[in-house]
Order: structure tokens, then sequence, then C-alpha cells
């Protein structure tokens, strides 16, 4: 693994104001896909590419625990089957990790058994949730970017998405590039109108596993989420109020509803308010 000693962060909170700041020094492309323009890098003004999806963690698993306290160590335990299914991310990829980073994990969950330990991963009755202190510091800190109630974000907050292993905070997200060969992401169109609803959604949803998060409400309206903030809790299931920018989802099938969510152009949010 090669470590890098010049790192300097670019994006310093995953926020859609900070992103969209940042892709403005670069090209960008409209996609259909997104509804949006993304931000498009030329290779050659790389001097290296980091890809978290190999080497597989269990090649790296040895040199990953030399500089984050044996933590991925304790994560296997924690998590079974991660050495198979989780690739490191931020700055545990990277080799920039401080005392105080977090340990990222990209959880890939193409595969039956690494989606049933996801599974199992988030009704874990024994993960240590972050302390009150830390929960309200990252409540504040994601509420600021976005412009919410920090009372409002703290109610997204989900244990088995970040939680305390040893002396580290642990931040664990999942991805599936099966979600993303679903009909549904075939062409976003966003609209200019901003809408707040009460909808259901069923728990484990296989398509919030990409990026933009898409689920079908128990309502037939869809919900396409570009800021993973909101995706945790949208994975538990439940009922929630939803402000979001209308839109519609076009597929070989037809047109559906949609609402946007942690989109740029206007502050959308959704509010848990009742568990399934």
């Amino acid at each position: 693994m090669a470590y890098f000693t010049t790192l300097k962060r670019i994006i310093k909170t995953y926020s859609p104001k900070d992103v969209d700041i940042a892709a403005r020094i670069i090209d960008s492309v409209y996609s259909p896909n997104y509804g949006v323009k993304i931000p498009v890098l030329s290779l050659s003004n790389f001097r290296g590419l980091l890809c978290t999806l190999r080497p597989p963690l269990h090649d790296i698993i040895d040199e990953l625990n030399e500089f984050t306290d044996s933590v991925w160590s304790m994560l296997s335990e924690t998590l079974p089957g991660l050495t198979e299914c989780g690739r490191p991310t931020g700055s545990a990829l990277m080799g920039s990790l401080r005392s105080f980073s977090d340990i990222d994990v990209v959880y890939v969950t193409d595969r039956l058994a690494c989606w049933k330990t996801l599974d199992e991963h988030t009704q874990n009755k024994h993960i240590q949730p972050l302390p009150p202190r830390e929960l309200q510091e990252w409540a504040n800190r994601e509420a600021s970017t976005r412009g919410l109630p920090p009372g409002l974000v703290a109610k997204l907050y989900r244990p088995w998405a970040r939680f305390v292993l040893g002396r580290r905070i642990v931040s664990l997200v999942f991805a599936s590039a099966f979600a993303r060969w679903k009909e549904e992401r075939r062409v976003v169109i966003p609209g200019n109108k901003v809408k707040e609803i009460v909808v259901r959604v069923e728990p484990r949803n296989i398509e919030l596993a990409d990026f933009p998060a898409i689920v079908e409400t128990l309502e037939g309206i869809y919900l396409v989420v570009y800021d993973g903030l909101f995706v945790p809790p949208l994975y538990d299931g439940g009922r929630f109020r939803v402000r979001g920018i209308t839109s519609k989802i076009l597929t070989e099938s037809g047109e559906f509803d949609a609402l946007i969510i942690g989109a740029r152009e206007a502050v959308t949010f959704l509010e848990p308010l009742q568990h399934p």
C-alpha cells in the first residue's frame, strides 16, 4: 500500500453545498440518470488512482491494523464477514489516518452472504453507540452544513452506521453494483417545486445501496436521495415526514412521481416519525 504524505482535503464536509463548490473547479457534464451536472476528472491530471474495491481487505488487514489500533481485527468480530465484504475508504485507505480520525468502511452487498451479514449487523444490540456528547457534536456539525435543526439530524442517527469501537469511531456505508441496474435509475427529471408529505418505507431495501439512493414508498412515490445522511433511517424503514423537490423518474414501464432529498437547490430533509 502506498502512503501519501502531502494530502489536502478538498471537500471538508460531504454536504451538497460543499460538493458543489468543489465541483466548480473542474469540468462537468449533464447526466440524465442523476438529473444534474456531475464532475468529470481526466486521468491525465492524476499522479495515482485509488480504488476501494481491491485489494481484498483480508490481504491488507495486518497492515491496516498497524495504524488503526487493531480496529480492523475488532471490526471482523463485530461485523462477521467484514474481511470478505468490507473495503477501507477515507483516511484509512490513503494512509493519512490520525489519532482522531474515524474508520470509514464501505460494505459491498452484492453477494447474498454479505447482504445477510449487513442485515444482522443493523440489528446487533451490542454495538456501542456514540456517547451523548459525541452524538450532539455530530448532529451540530451535520446540521450546520445543511441548514437543518440539530434536533432533526439527531433523529437520523443509527448506531449501526456510526458507532464506537475501541478508541475509534467507525462509520459504515453500504454499496451495491446490482442496484445500479434497476430500471428506475434510467432517467431522473428534477422539478422546481418543494413539497412536504408523510410516507411509509419498508425496511432493508436494496435499492438504497447506490448513489443516488432510490426507494419506493408504500404510497407509490419514489424518494431519490443524494445525501447519505438520510440513508440509514430509510434502510431501517418506518414512517417519515419528507420535504423534497418534486420530480419524475422515467423508465421503460412509464413515468413515476418522485421527491428529491439532499439537493443543493433547496432545503430538503426527512424526519423519522415511527419505526416499523
